[in-house]
């Protein structure tokens, strides 16, 4: 983890959660390292229901680069979307898992 938030250019924390169990978390504070940080998810994907997570992160953060974020509109998406990430998640598809034999 902390190769690649150096080559990410971007702050890696830790945060301990029940009975000390260590998370890492990457701290990226710019657009500019926003746009590394889905760079370097786009060109290494994820196999796992954290793809969907992710691809929700990406659009979220592309209507923050492009401040559409900042309409009523945009704000009620970033809700709804966040409202069913991680364990709230009710919807998965798998369709990716067919890229798994590229590798």
């Amino acid at each position: 983890m902390k190769s690649i938030a150096s080559s990410l250019n971007v702050e890696l924390n830790i945060s301990l959660h029940n009975e000390d169990i260590e998370y890492y978390i990457i701290s990226v504070t710019s657009p500019a390292k926003l746009k590394t940080l889905i760079y370097y998810l786009d060109t290494n994907s994820l196999f796992s229901s954290k793809l969907l997570n992710y691809l929700d992160f990406k659009y979220c953060v592309n209507l923050m680069l492009s401040r559409k974020h900042l309409t009523e509109q945009g704000r009620d998406n970033i809700k709804i979307i966040k409202a069913g990430m991680n364990r709230k998640r009710t919807y998965y598809t798998w369709d990716h898992l067919e890229k798994l034999s590229e590798y």
